[in-house]
């Protein structure tokens, strides 16, 4: 993500995705006024609840199952 504020946009989904919220709990948040994360709620209201709730749930578990790491590209 790219542009002003943009910090602060990636600083509310980052928590949140530490929480383990889904992204239900960032549409549905109350977020405070005037700030640019406000228009996670507009963007989030769009995405069909139950697809990206299991999609996300995979991605979580094949994490997971890798140990939790970020996997980091091998240097030749």
């Amino acid at each position: 993500m790219l542009g002003a504020d943009a910090g602060e946009v990636l600083a509310v989904v980052q928590t949140a995705m530490l929480a383990g919220m889904p992204y239900t709990g960032l549409r549905d948040a109350i977020l405070t006024h005037p700030t640019m994360a406000e228009g996670l709620n507009v963007l989030l209201s769009s995405v069909p609840p139950d697809t990206n709730t299991r999609m996300a749930a995979r991605a979580l578990a094949r994490w997971e199952g890798e140990g939790g790491r970020v996997p980091t590209a091998k240097s030749d």
